[in-house]
């Protein structure tokens, strides 16, 4: 068998979002990031556009490649 890698796009919104003890609502309103948005990401159902992460990086003052990130998964093929 020939083991491939995958790269994932991952995120941490959920985890800074609760360490700022904000719902997901309130971060919309805070960022301008609409709540459907928030809601996908934090699901792992989309990657945002780089103004979106821009907006909220820039809002929890953190580092674009905290907030998301790429990782290699081994996939067995």
């Amino acid at each position: 068998m020939k083991k491939q890698e995958n790269l994932v796009r991952k995120n941490n919104l959920q985890k800074y979002r609760k360490w700022k003890g904000l719902t997901q609502v309130e971060l919309s309103q805070k960022t301008g990031v609409c709540i459907s948005i928030i809601r996908l990401i934090e699901s792992k159902y989309h990657y945002p556009k780089y103004l979106t992460r821009k907006k909220i990086c820039d809002f929890f003052d953190v580092e674009l490649g905290k907030m998301f990130y790429v990782e290699r998964e081994g996939l067995n093929e």
